[in-house]
């Protein structure tokens, strides 16, 4: 099977890298705050609070992905950059990088589209994205503004921890965090997210029925202001002379 495959589809389902080399040493102002227990009541003000906070990202990653019971793909270093947005909602960009920084593949969300370039196969992918990927998006980093959304139900489990519930007419998401607010577990849209911080994001998730699992070990994952990102997140990228086709396309070859 094509190596590109496996993480051009996770890439749509914001699986970001594969990578396997040495671990890091992880560097955040992200994850977790030295801030101690939160009395229970002001669990949900706090959770307010700190998704407030979390206007912007910029993060580099290693990760090992594997797709089915094939074995995990080959090492992918990911520069990530993202935006929580307003109106517009999240902004994205995500390059993949090979040896001598070579961009393997980069990855765009930007208002109701989602784009994939694969330089080498001079193709550029693009399809509309539905509501629940645009939150999928949006809360991946910053699992705090669960408790902002309509119907949060926020409550304290008997191990101490703070648990987020919302429940659609279609739809179930939940967060977990430590009492410190460290973020444990999301789950939404048939994608389980587990923090394992400062070290490393485990994803998991089921596309037409073949299991995919990755984990992203962190190298930085810093909190940054809009404006230090948004040249990258506005920039136009480099498609002359590629083809256009729908991303549809490529994931129906997935088997």
């Amino acid at each position: 099977m094509n190596m590109y495959k496996p993480i051009t589809c996770l890439i749509v389902l914001l699986v970001l890298a594969a990578g396997c080399a040495k671990k890091p040493t992880p560097s955040t102002t992200w994850g977790s705050r030295a801030t101690g227990a939160i009395e229970k009541d002001d669990v949900k003000r706090a959770l307010k609070k700190r998704s407030l906070e979390v206007k912007a990202i910029k993060g580099r990653f290693w990760a090992k992905v594997k797709v089915g019971k094939e074995k995990e793909r080959p090492s992918l270093r990911t520069e990530v950059y993202w935006m929580k947005g307003a109106s517009g909602g999240p902004r994205f960009r995500v390059f993949g990088l090979g040896p001598f920084s070579m961009t393997i593949f980069e990855a765009r969300l930007s208002k109701d589209y989602f784009y994939l370039l694969i330089p080498r196969h001079k193709v550029l992918y693009k399809d509309e994205v539905s509501l629940s990927v645009r939150d999928l998006f949006r809360l991946v980093f910053d699992p705090w503004g669960v408790a902002l959304t309509k119907g949060a139900q926020v409550r304290v489990d008997d191990a101490g921890n703070i648990v987020v519930t919302v429940r659609g007419k279609r739809t179930l998401m939940r967060a977990l965090f430590k009492a410190d607010l460290t973020p444990l577990l999301l789950e939404m849209c048939g994608v389980e997210v587990k923090y394992r911080l400062p070290r490393e994001i485990l994803l998991s998730l089921s596309y037409h029925g073949v299991p995919i699992s990755v984990t992203l070990s962190i190298s930085a994952i810093n909190l940054v202001e809009p404006s230090e990102i948004l040249s990258i997140l506005e920039s136009p990228m480099v498609v002359a002379g590629f083809r256009v086709e729908s991303l549809r396309s490529l994931l129906d070859e997935h088997p």
